[in-house]
């Protein structure tokens, strides 16, 4: 009886190695290039299956952090010019002007940093909660995707809003 003990689990642990390494190769040789090929000729228009409603919001979301992240490093090149200013600066020490707008534009470039990497945190963990609603369905991967969207282009609008003032 003991003996059979070991070799189940030899058993076990061999079938487990199988089904690991045919995932493996599966994956290897996969259909993805296909769906690459597919992804060129979808009419986001008229989308008739989830797949393509998945690959559509995925678009919009590529498409939104993409003009999010030149509206930021937009911002980011403001701040680090040596010509930049702003309304709200106010020199009250006695340093000289250059140095003061040089702590200035240092400072605003680092909080700027700092909260686009809090955003980004945010943005995902935001994202994850609402898609959780549909509870793991089809759909919820769209959502998920969606929202980011949504939020991509809600910080776009606040991080131009900054250029603007």
């Amino acid at each position: 009886m003991n003996n059979l003990r070991p070799r189940y689990r030899i058993l076990r642990e061999m079938r487990y190695l199988l089904l690991t390494g045919a995932y493996a190769i599966a994956c290897l040789f996969s259909p993805f290039p296909a769906i690459a090929q597919y992804d060129d000729e979808i009419d986001c228009e008229k989308t008739q299956t989830d797949l393509e409603i998945v690959i559509c919001a995925g678009r919009s979301e590529q498409q939104s952090y993409q003009a999010m992240q030149a509206a930021y490093q937009k911002v980011q090149q403001q701040y680090q010019s040596q010509n930049y200013q702003s309304q709200n600066y106010q020199s009250q020490n006695h340093q000289s002007q250059n140095d003061l707008a040089e702590g200035y534009r240092e400072k605003r470039l680092n909080s700027l940093i700092a909260s686009q990497k809090a955003w980004f945190e945010y943005r995902q963990a935001h994202c994850k909660w609402i898609a959780s609603k549909l509870g793991g369905g089809s759909m919820q991967p769209t959502a998920e995707v969606t929202c980011q969207a949504e939020l991509n282009q809600q910080r776009m609008a606040e991080l131009l809003q900054d250029l603007e003032d």
